[in-house]
């Protein structure tokens, strides 16, 4: 069965363990993308992000980290069931390449609808932690509620 994914990558001035750093440890991750987190991101264990501006809690399932190339969880994140992410890393002349994809969605017009959603959430994540780490810029209090 064909499925769509959501997906969005970037290319970020950092060293690649200083990029997974920023996504696995709770009081980096806060500082550009969910407002609260219950925890770190380790194998095994589930947490929650929460998202102030949205009003959202999301749970994640932490599957696989491989420091500082792969992080893989599942979460519950646009009412669409868990959903399986997975962050891919590579170091490139002084730069980090970033690849998210979003796993598990149907062909039917709801789930492609919330696969473009989430494709522009995670670019939108994408471009958070590039201001983070590049620049040290917090680009979050723009969204809107």
């Amino acid at each position: 069965m064909s499925e769509v994914v959501a997906k969005a990558q970037t290319t970020i001035l950092a060293e690649t363990s200083d990029a997974f750093d920023a996504i696995v440890q709770a009081d980096k991750v806060t500082t550009f993308f969910p407002d609260r987190a219950s925890g770190d991101l380790r194998i095994g264990s589930s947490i929650m992000w929460q998202f102030d501006h949205a009003g959202a809690k999301v749970d994640l399932r932490v599957l696989e980290l491989e420091r500082p190339t792969r992080i893989v969880f599942e979460w519950n994140a646009a009412q669409a069931g868990f959903k399986r992410v997975e962050f891919g890393l590579s170091q490139s002349r002084g730069a980090t390449r970033i690849e998210v994809v979003e796993k598990g969605y149907s062909l039917s017009a709801d789930d492609v609808a919330k696969a473009i959603q989430q494709t522009n959430g995670w670019a939108e994540f994408l471009a958070f932690l590039k201001a983070r780490l590049q620049f040290d810029i917090e680009l979050r209090a723009g969204r809107q509620k």
